[in-house]
């Protein structure tokens, strides 16, 4: 089980369960804490609940589940990665994530490297999503001119479309290798989402 920092997470150690059935959920590095903790908690069903995992979260948790003289064990890996935002520039006057002024739950992330790699996972800051393309589009349907700012060109201190000398145009989406989705830096936030499959000038991710 692969889950991101901050996440819910849930395994039915057994779909149903008899009268005089038992069960035991033990995390082996930390076998004092097998029972739960304030944010880990076994429901009667036998079902596992961790709520806002973190890093500590992960490890070989094992289930046994016993009735009369079967029992039933089960190894679950859970794995909570460390979000990398290595790849963010943040020395601009928005720390490199910019809210945007249409939808207050997007954020723009900018990237320190103005070359798109399609083959990357671009980490969000924490307690956020990489947006999809569709996302994008039930946010951003307007088509035209509006007195709304831009999505991030001249603001934040950025010189038009350039900051730190490179030049930050295409906001991309989580499936853009695969959609060539983006959100222009240059058009009004509540621009409609455009396409093209241009690596250069990437600015970042929405």
């Amino acid at each position: 089980v692969i889950a991101a920092l901050s996440q819910t997470i849930v395994i039915n150690c057994a779909a149903s369960i008899a009268p005089g059935f038992h069960y035991t959920f033990a995390h082996w590095s930390t076998p004092q804490c097998s029972k739960s903790t304030s944010r880990r908690s076994v429901l009667s069903n036998g079902t596992l609940i961790i709520t806002n995992a973190a890093v500590a979260d992960s490890g070989l948790y094992q289930c046994s589940i016993s009735f009369g003289r079967e029992k039933v064990t089960a190894n679950v890996a859970i794995s909570v990665p460390r979000v990398d935002t290595i790849w963010m520039l943040t020395t601009d006057r928005c720390g490199g994530f910019c809210q945007s002024t249409y939808d207050r739950s997007v954020y723009y992330a900018v990237s320190s490297s103005n070359t798109w790699d399609k083959s990357k996972y671009y980490d969000c800051p924490s307690g956020y999503h990489w947006a999809s393309t569709e996302e994008g589009r039930k946010i951003f349907k307007n088509n035209g001119n509006n007195a709304v700012p831009y999505v991030y060109h001249g603001q934040c201190g950025w010189s038009g479309y350039v900051y730190g000398g490179l030049k930050r145009v295409f906001f991309r989406f989580r499936d853009s290798a695969s959609t060539n989705a983006y959100k222009h830096a240059g058009n009004y936030d509540m621009f409609q989402v455009d396409f093209g499959s241009t690596t250069n000038y990437f600015a970042g991710i929405v």
